[in-house]
């Protein structure tokens, strides 16, 4: 360090020496290639330099480490951020649940809202494109359920919020600023109309949950989404283990087939038989030789061989 402070006059000296020749070249330079402005990467380019660290690690040495698969999709779903609009991740407005401004809240409104467990749900007033508030459900909590409550009379009040509009060709990142806000986590795509005189109709919903989810490239599963969940997996296992009894069940059916003799018919008719005192024919036993005991059945066929049931 001390011999280059040393030497700092002589690279001035040199510098100045030759810039009648170094000036002009660099002037030519910058007239036929322009000027340095970097590195510029385009965007598929550099989702491929992103993969290359994560495969690679950032440097040679082994003191960074490499990106990890995650980070690697977050950040090229950033990037796409920029490029997808609405239109790609909208849901449909037919698939939205939302509730007449001439309805009523009452105690089974009230168990409907609960049972569907959405946060925000639309109000709509003649038609379901003509979407007037959105009603937030965390506010019905302190309502009645006994108690009925016309829904036009919450349009006005604090348990509402303002409808977003916005066109299905608006990027995603723009969205995102426009959801963060306090205006409202949910917004809806309105169609391009060329005419002044219709109403443009409704194409579908966007949230922020939505976005969050386009971003991580992964499903953000809430409460009521693992109860669905849990819902499918137990319909499965229960189908599962009913065609596993039946092809059980009908395996020990086969066996007990197979393994069966069969045992040939006999015809028998009933014989009267006298009333037996049991406690005078225990005595008479006891005192006496065993005696047969009466038949009630007698068969009307005499066969003696081994199948043939043996009757005293």
């Amino acid at each position: 360090m001390y011999v280059t402070m040393t030497l700092e006059w002589l690279v001035y000296v040199l510098i100045a020496i030759t810039c009648i020749v170094t000036w002009p070249i660099s002037k030519v330079l910058d007239c036929l290639l322009g000027a340095d402005h970097g590195t510029f990467y385009k965007r598929s380019q550099f989702k491929v330099l992103v993969d290359l660290h994560a495969d690679d690690g950032c440097s040679e040495n082994g003191l960074e480490e490499p990106f990890t698969q995650d980070e690697v999709r977050i950040i090229k779903s950033t990037l796409d951020m920029k490029v997808k609009t609405t239109e790609d991740i909208i849901v449909p407005i037919d698939d939205v649940f939302m509730i007449n401004a001439d309805d009523t809240l009452n105690k089974d409104t009230l168990k409907v809202l609960q049972e569907i467990g959405f946060s925000r749900i639309p109000i709509y007033e003649g038609n379901r494109d003509n979407i007037v508030t959105v009603l937030l459900t965390k506010t019905l909590l302190c309502l009645d359920p006994y108690q009925t409550i016309p829904i036009r009379a919450l349009l006005s009040s604090k348990a509402t919020r303002d409808v977003i509009f916005v066109q299905p060709d608006l990027p995603l990142f723009d969205l995102l600023y426009e959801l963060k806000g306090p205006k409202g986590h949910l917004a809806f795509v309105k169609e391009h109309t060329r005419s002044y005189s219709l109403a443009p109709k409704i194409m579908g919903i966007i949230t922020l949950e939505d976005l969050m989810e386009e971003l991580l490239q992964e499903n953000i599963v809430d409460e009521t989404d693992v109860d669905v969940n849990i819902d499918n997996k137990l319909q499965v296992a229960n189908t599962k283990r009913a065609s596993i009894s039946e092809v059980i069940e009908k395996q020990i059916r086969n066996r007990i087939q197979k393994t069966t003799t069969p045992i040939p018919k006999r015809n028998y008719r009933s014989v009267s038989v006298p009333e037996i005192d049991v406690a005078q024919f225990y005595n008479n036993t006891k005192n006496s030789s065993r005696q047969p005991i009466p038949c009630i059945l007698e068969s009307t066929t005499e066969e003696t061989d081994e199948t043939s049931p043996l009757i005293n």
